[in-house]
């Protein structure tokens, strides 16, 4: 005896709520990790994501309720494949980066209920009836205080049956979708019209936004900014979107990594050796409200990108400016994106010279990859016509 058996990849018994899910979800993070390993570009990663990850869990849900932490799985799902740092992005903003030009990724929340609502509406049938035998058995057979329920869990149970879910699900069904008893079947497109009708409001990914980016940017520029809950204005928002889409996807994932806090950085992964500012040798950690204002990494910089007349004003801009969030501009950000591209190829490809460079206080070898590594980025990222 035993208190679950699965029986068509469903776990059925008093006890099997537990059980329903872990398989599914140790596949899916398997999928995950795989997509991480594999350092795809964004446009990649969107369609692995969509194509092998989501689709092991797509099965269950066309029965059962997403599991409990659904929220935190899917945040750190997005983060691990576009190998960004640990709680860059809020749930709302992971999965519309679209908002900033980055990829689209579907929201695995509305996936696993737009299954549910597919299989209730379109997929099951006679659920209803079996629900209504099971609340009218319910009501002979259970205490009286539980009547006032819409299920009938037996005692010892720990979840709903599947036509109780069902029925639930289908009353989710949004009003426009539905349809009259006697009318047509759904037509093949479903479950991409749910998808599209649970979606968010433009409104409440927009403030999403706004609020991340304006604490991100008092955080890391807090020299400039006495108030830690700066929210950016519908305005500045929109001009950063506006920039940032003159720039081609992979640097413009670059800045929005870098507005995010997502370098990474000792500091920021929080590694067990510290290191210190891998250009300047003073004594400041390895991290990216440092490298904002730290002007010997933008001197290697600006004088590699061939600004002209307009090194010395870049030179002088405050780590706010430089970050760009709040005076935007297409050079700037494609300064930002040369400036991450040249730290993490230091970071993974050369941090052999960087560590010994910084136990001999010699900084003189990572100034010179520096200016190698920011004369081939730069010669892609900047042409003529964003020096006019």
């Amino acid at each position: 005896m035993c208190n679950a058996a699965k029986y068509l990849g469903f776990y059925l018994g008093p006890l099997a709520s537990p059980l329903q899910w872990t398989k599914a979800l140790d596949k899916f993070q398997s999928r995950i990790g795989n997509i991480n390993a594999g350092h795809a570009p964004a446009h990649v990663v969107k369609y692995m994501y969509s194509s092998r990850a989501l689709p092991t869990l797509g099965y269950l849900a066309q029965l059962l309720e997403a599991p409990k932490d659904t929220t935190t799985t899917g945040l750190n799902s997005v983060i691990k494949v576009l190998r960004m740092a640990g709680n860059s992005l809020s749930y709302k903003t992971a999965f519309s980066l679209e908002t900033l030009g980055g990829p689209k990724i579907a929201d695995l929340r509305i996936y696993l209920k737009s299954c549910l609502i597919r299989a209730a509406c379109k997929t099951v049938s006679g659920y209803e009836e079996i629900q209504h035998r099971l609340l009218a058995a319910s009501i002979e057979s259970l205490a009286f205080a539980k009547h006032r329920y819409k299920h009938a869990i037996p005692p010892g149970w720990d979840a709903p049956a599947f036509c109780t879910t069902l029925v639930n699900a289908s009353q989710l069904l949004p009003q426009e979708l539905s349809r009259n008893q006697n009318g047509p079947r759904f037509t093949n497109s479903l479950q991409a019209k749910i998808t599209t009708s649970l979606a968010r409001s433009k409104e409440v990914i927009d403030f999403a936004w706004r609020k991340l980016l304006g604490d991100r940017i008092s955080n890391l520029c807090s020299d400039d900014f006495n108030d830690e809950s700066y929210v950016l204005s519908s305005y500045e928002l929109s001009a950063v979107r506006k920039c940032l889409m003159t720039l081609e996807p992979g640097p413009r994932l670059c800045v929005i990594k870098t507005f995010v806090n997502s370098w990474t950085t000792s500091c920021r992964m929080g590694e067990k050796v510290d290191l210190p500012c891998f250009f300047c040798g003073e004594d400041t950690e390895d991290d990216l409200s440092h490298y904002l204002e730290c002007d010997t990494l933008w001197t290697l910089l600006v004088s590699n990108a061939n600004l002209k007349h307009r090194s010395v004003e870049f030179l002088s801009l405050s780590p706010s400016s430089r970050m760009g969030l709040l005076n935007p501009s297409a050079l700037c950000f494609k300064l930002l994106a040369g400036a991450f591209l040249v730290y993490h190829a230091l970071k993974f490809e050369h941090l052999a010279v960087v560590k010994q460079c910084c136990a001999s206080g010699d900084f003189w070898p990572i100034h010179k990859i520096t200016f190698k590594l920011a004369e081939i980025h730069f010669k892609d990222l900047i042409s003529d016509r964003d020096l006019t």
